[in-house]
């Protein structure tokens, strides 16, 4: 009887293990967010966010779809407008607070749309390993937005540079993970932008579904 009793403990401990494993061989698609540093032309140094997702094909190949933004906006603030005249040229027209004491606004912003595909050279070797890290390229569009106001010591002069621009780019992505459990995961990616040179760094955190 004892037996029997410990061989159908066996059998269910068995059951339970492939199930476990089983459910873990399922989460195969990565839902990922993060915030971090950015830089790139015009806009200047940043704060960067962005979020991915992702499936995983035959352990170490993955394929997915990000989007990350740089935001950047100087403290200080004014307003202006341009007013055309007869002449050949603009005026341009400074509104502030009295007490103001800026000498350069800026504020910009860069997005990319990336489809990405990779591998992961660590899940070639090691594919129960809790570490994670992908190597892909990726292709998209990325757009670009700054404003620039710069006024002289003298408070007699005023520099205004607006700058937009939408076009296809291509770049490289590496992302880091540490597995938390088999849902959870933490970790960093570092993204870069060739066509607009956009670089972005992000801590971030991973689902697994």
């Amino acid at each position: 009887m004892n037996k029997k009793v410990l061989l159908l403990i066996a059998v269910l401990l068995c059951g339970i293990g492939s199930e476990a494993v089983a459910q873990e061989k399922s989460k195969t698609w990565t839902l990922q967010a993060g915030i971090g540093y950015g830089d790139t032309e015009y806009v200047g140094q940043s704060f960067a966010s962005g979020f991915y997702v992702g499936k995983r094909f035959v352990d170490a190949i993955e394929v997915g779809f990000t989007v990350y933004n740089l935001l950047r906006q100087d403290r200080e603030y004014g307003f202006s407008y341009a007013e055309a005249t007869d002449l050949p040229y603009y005026y341009i027209h400074i509104t502030q607070y009295e007490d103001a004491t800026w000498k350069r606004l800026e504020a910009g912003s860069a997005t990319s749309y990336m489809a990405v595909a990779g591998f992961s050279p660590i899940k070639l070797i090691w594919k129960n390993s809790r570490h994670d890290l992908v190597l892909a390229g990726q292709a998209g569009l990325s757009y670009k937005h700054a404003n620039y106001l710069y006024r002289d010591e003298d408070k007699m002069h005023v520099l205004v540079r607006t700058y937009s621009h939408a076009k296809l780019s291509y770049g490289a992505r590496l992302a880091y993970e540490y597995r938390i459990s088999n849902t959870l995961g933490a970790g960093a990616t570092a993204t870069y932008d060739f066509e607009h040179e956009i670089l972005a760094a992000l801590a971030t955190f991973n689902v697994h579904f």
